[in-house]
């Protein structure tokens, strides 16, 4: 008898428990669908997926012209597109290659065989205008139509590395002239120029001073124009994950207050703890699949018009400043894991608003207002505490600049970068505001 009642108890214990699962199971689906199947969320989630595709071709719709020597406008000689494929072509092939005195000594007698035969025509260098970040000339004259535009068609063989060396020491002069140890004493000075600016203490510069004693010079040059306009890319990805949030999740407490639902919701079996828990995980797993959704959207459309070329390449080729010790793979990895962290910030936050303001202008209000406050205002280096704080917001951290960001924090005797504090402090907002929300939704 005891047995057969201990597995009548067990049975139905199960079937309530089961029961119970199954039923968290279905709020959570509904709860899911209700923040899906808006409209509103799809016309915007499409008009973000758009601007990100949009942003990678943005750079390409400029066009490159060639002036004559009378300095009259000809006809366009490459567009934009055709210039960056010019581009990717001669980086590839010099992609390997170590930045040192045989790699520069070989631009630099190029340039000047180059420079030289334009003086004996009497040619002038032309300018071109272009959406890319890049130096070049060409030569005109010819005679057919055919003739003359091949003669128009720079000679980029050079052209990446030259680019590199001219942006750290921004003088032509030098640049044909310097040679590999004169280009890291330059770019180590401009490195120790910044860590000034940003007014470092002495256990932050020796901290980056062991890193830098890390850091493999000569660097080896590498083509990755795709993950580094990825990073460009980055803070607008961000602002635009911070939009579709807001929109998406602004009503997932706030409409029952609304509709004067909540007190009857209050009562039902589910409706004081669990279906908080539910509301908040939907909202969370909302955030984290829109920050993939936009993040792969962006790597897809960068990787199809430039390239996936240079993941293991050194982060100090697209970045001179940068000293931080890792490839362009594992910054793009960085990138999609910060993104996953300011996705859940972002939910949690917007859904507390939503609970504790009640009405979803006020809900808006808040996160597009300091969006567009962080976007116009700055707070110098000379407040360093002030500005660190600042600087660490979701909304400022994945500017590209924040990559040769040198300034520490200091947890129990140990310095962590601002991309090592960050996720942990996230976190823990992220924890407090749904500790919160759960008090205030269940008053």
């Amino acid at each position: 008898m005891d047995k057969r009642k201990n597995l009548e108890n067990r049975t139905a214990a199960e079937g309530i428990y089961g029961g119970g699962m199954e039923q968290i199971r279905t709020l959570y689906v509904y709860e899911l669908k209700k923040i899906v199947c808006r409209k509103i969320v799809w016309v915007t989630a499409g008009i973000m997926l758009f601007l990100c595709v949009f942003m990678s071709f943005a750079g390409l719709l400029g066009t490159a012209y060639s002036f004559s020597e009378s300095g009259k406008e000809e006809s366009v000689v490459i567009s934009g597109f055709e210039w960056m494929k010019m581009q990717r072509e001669s980086a590839r092939a010099l992609s390997g290659r170590k930045i040192d005195d045989t790699l520069l000594r070989e631009m630099q007698e190029f340039y000047r065989e180059r420079d030289g035969e334009k003086e004996d025509g009497k040619e002038t260098a032309e300018t071109y205008d272009f959406a890319a970040d890049a130096y070049g000339s060409a030569a005109a004259g010819g005679s057919t139509e055919e003739e003359s535009l091949e003669r128009k068609m720079p000679d980029m063989r050079y052209l990446p590395v030259y680019s590199y060396v001219q942006w750290i020491l921004q003088d032509e002069e030098r640049t044909n002239t310097i040679d590999a140890e004169g280009l890291y004493s330059e770019r180590e000075r401009l490195v120790t120029e910044n860590r000034e600016d940003q007014m470092l203490t002495e256990g932050e510069l020796a901290y980056w001073e062991e890193q830098d004693a890390r850091l493999s010079a000569p660097f080896v040059f590498a083509y990755m124009e795709g993950w580094k306009s990825l990073w460009d890319q980055a803070n607008v990805i961000n602002c635009m994950l911070l939009l579709l949030l807001s929109i998406s999740l602004v009503g997932i407490f706030s409409v029952e207050h609304q509709r004067r639902t909540d007190a009857m919701i209050l009562c039902s079996r589910y409706g004081k703890r669990t279906l908080y828990f539910v509301k908040m995980l939907a909202g969370i797993t909302f955030g984290a699949a829109a920050a993939l959704l936009l993040f792969g959207t962006a790597v897809a459309s960068n990787v199809v018009v430039r390239g996936a070329d240079g993941l293991k390449g050194a982060l100090q080729i697209v970045f001179p400043l940068s000293s931080r010790r890792m490839c362009m793979g594992g910054s793009v990895l960085l990138l999609l894991f910060l993104l996953l962290v300011i996705s859940v910030l972002y939910s949690t936050a917007i859904m507390f608003l939503s609970e504790w303001l009640k009405k979803s202008v006020g809900v808006m209000a808040v996160p597009v207002g300091i969006m567009i406050f962080t976007l116009f205002v700055d707070v110098p280096y000379r407040f360093k505490t002030l500005s660190q704080i600042y600087d660490l917001l979701p909304t400022n951290l994945l500017m590209r600049q924040e990559l040769w960001d040198d300034r520490l924090f200091s947890v129990l005797g140990n310095h962590m970068t601002n991309f090592q504090i960050a996720p942990a402090v996230y976190m823990l907002l992220s924890i407090l505001l749904f500790a919160m929300g759960k008090r205030i939704y269940q008053k």
